[in-house]
């Protein structure tokens, strides 16, 4: 009796499956029709955004309990039941895990146990900013046999930290699905704009905060409304003193999956962000044809160079420069968004990015098939 193959499969490791920065990443990049010759299937908690694209994909994906894998418990024993556990799994479907990938420095753990059960390679991609030198050793990521890490601030600190490694930059990259023909400006400022981000005290609204502190000093200055795709943030974590009296309004949106169709129900957005390692948002906004100021970090000086579109990150003071500067001259200022479209497409776009990506993974799998038909 003839028996089929076991399917070879490359494995997705994303602990959260709520649409954000890695989750978005990841979907463009495993539901690309040139992941298929590695036929991916995504491991998660639970279903949520990242899920349903799976699914609209046809890619299968597996829901399963991730261990707290930095617990006392865990270090000692469920992170290793987790990778036995993934492997029983896997090959009772009738699959030969042949690659592992954990999405960011958290799942570099998880991904480590089921790169020791399988004995296959693993790859981690390094997604945070936050990211420091401590995580990079707590989490193992020097130990898998390749590192993207997205961005070129946090690929130079791996490489400092890990000299030895095989380290590749990876940028995000967007869809032509993803863009929309540039929306004509507002005959007069806006007073009603978008300020994308999340409470982390990294994203920079407390500094937003105080930049339109700053403004309202001068009692010509338009009231605003300031709509947030989030919650109010802690205070204690992240204070943007909403308690000060204020002629101008802060109002808490909470998240939306829809981004672009969000967006482009304004006429300006703010991303005020401290740090990014490359920064997708203002990338995904411009796309949209929505005009964007935002913070010189990450990757968007690369598709843009007109400055009064741009201020410096942490520095309320130059925030409300430019925010006062484009009130001020709005009728007169040309918004640079068909331009930024335009180096988008030269530079950011998926279809680009990841046939380099499928050709190193394969080319990865193929060295450890050589190297075990060798003993």
């Amino acid at each position: 009796m003839l028996f089929a193959l076991p399917q070879s499969v490359t494995l997705f490791l994303q602990r959260r499956s709520g649409k954000a920065g890695a989750q978005v990443g990841l979907a463009r990049l495993i539901t690309n029709p040139a992941m298929k010759a590695l036929n991916p299937v995504l491991v998660t908690m639970q279903k949520g955004w990242l899920t349903e694209q799976c699914a609209k994909a046809k890619i299968p994906y597996l829901i399963r309990a991730f261990p707290k894998s930095r617990s006392w418990k865990g270090r000692l024993l469920a992170n290793r039941v987790f990778g036995r556990d993934m492997l029983d799994v896997v090959q009772g479907r009738g699959w030969d895990p042949i690659l592992v990938q954990g999405n960011d420095h958290l799942e570099g753990l998880l991904a480590q146990e089921i790169m020791r059960s399988a004995q296959i390679p693993g790859v981690i991609f390094l997604r945070s900013s936050e990211m420091t030198k401590r995580d990079f050793f707590k989490y193992r990521c020097d130990r898998f046999d390749l590192i993207y890490a997205v961005g070129e601030e946090l690929a130079t600190k791996a490489k400092e930290w890990s000299a030895n490694a095989e380290i590749h930059l990876l940028d995000d990259g967007v869809e032509e699905s993803d863009f929309f023909p540039p929306k004509a400006k507002a005959v007069k400022f806006p007073t009603r704009i978008l300020v994308v981000g999340s409470e982390s005290q990294y994203k920079g609204w407390a500094d937003l905060a105080e930049a339109v502190d700053r403004l309202e000093q001068d009692q010509k200055f338009s009231e605003l409304t300031l709509e947030f795709t989030g919650k109010a943030p802690d205070p204690r974590l992240n204070d943007m003193r909403l308690w000060k009296p204020r002629k101008s309004k802060f109002v808490f949106i909470g998240r939306a999956e829809k981004f672009a169709d969000l967006v482009r129900q304004y006429d300006l957005v703010i991303h005020p962000s401290r740090e990014e390692s490359f920064g997708i948002a203002p990338m995904e906004i411009l796309a949209a044809g929505v005009p964007l100021l935002c913070s010189r970090v990450g990757a968007i000086a690369k598709i843009r160079s007109a400055t009064e579109w741009l201020f410096e990150p942490r520095n309320p003071k130059d925030l409300a420069f430019k925010l006062a500067f484009l009130h001020d001259n709005w009728t007169k200022i040309v918004p640079d968004t068909t331009s930024c479209q335009t180096q988008i497409r030269r530079q950011f776009m998926m279809n680009g990015i990841i046939d380099g990506i499928v050709h190193t993974f394969q080319t990865l799998i193929e060295r450890r098939a050589r190297a075990e038909n060798s003993l």
